[in-house]
């Protein structure tokens, strides 16, 4: 069974191989986005999404990124994957929310 590290966090959480990584992050509580609420904002949903998280290992144990996200992350650092676009084969460790200077001009 495969396991989400999430460095920021200091927490291990289980998934389900092939399971969509926001699925385990919402499951298990993990707070994704930057709003107070940690729900996609519905007027935002479809056009917009904000779940990114910076992947520190295990980038070749998530599915390929789909056209969404190379369009979505286009100027984002390569480690950046959209964790509602990304399903989970095998071990990783993120950071969710990151706060870097590239990240900080998404918002």
């Amino acid at each position: 069974m495969p396991t989400v590290f999430c460095e920021n966090i200091n927490r291990k959480l289980a998934a389900e191989p092939g399971e969509n990584l926001l699925n385990v992050l919402e499951r298990e509580g993990v707070r994704v986005y930057r709003w107070p609420r940690n729900d996609k904002i519905p007027f935002l949903s479809g056009w917009f999404d904000a779940s990114f998280v910076a992947i520190t290992r295990g980038m070749e144990n998530l599915s390929d990124r789909s056209g969404r996200e190379r369009k979505r992350l286009k100027f984002k650092p390569a480690n950046y994957r959209l964790a509602s676009q990304c399903h989970v084969h095998g071990d990783v460790a993120i950071a969710t929310r990151p706060t870097d200077e590239v990240a900080e001009e998404y918002w």
